[in-house]
């Protein structure tokens, strides 16, 4: 059994992984979900500008978990702090 058959995949999406960034008093959101028909989509959105939301689609996991690590990585390295993360099917939420 792998992560993908513990998922559920009756629902038109679910929340695989999401990271929250905060640099001063900006945040942004970094989201992958798995959709039914087990494709997934990484959402990148601003807080301070919702609009301006990008949404990047991936067939495998590995590719999308690579871009989310990608992502993440030029981030940090642009100053932005993990500030929250989830990383269940639920999106439950941690706070650093």
């Amino acid at each position: 059994m792998n992560l993908l058959d513990t998922l559920p995949i009756n629902l038109e999406s679910s929340n695989v992984l999401r990271w929250v960034f905060q640099r001063d008093a900006n945040a942004i959101t970094c989201k992958l979900d798995m959709n039914s028909d087990r494709s997934f989509e990484m959402h990148i959105v601003p807080h301070w500008d919702v609009p301006a939301s990008v949404i990047e689609h991936f067939e495998s996991p590995a590719d999308a978990l690579l871009r989310h690590a990608e992502v993440a990585r030029l981030l940090r390295e642009n100053g932005w702090n993990v500030t929250g993360y989830s990383a269940s099917p639920r999106g439950a939420a941690v706070v650093n």
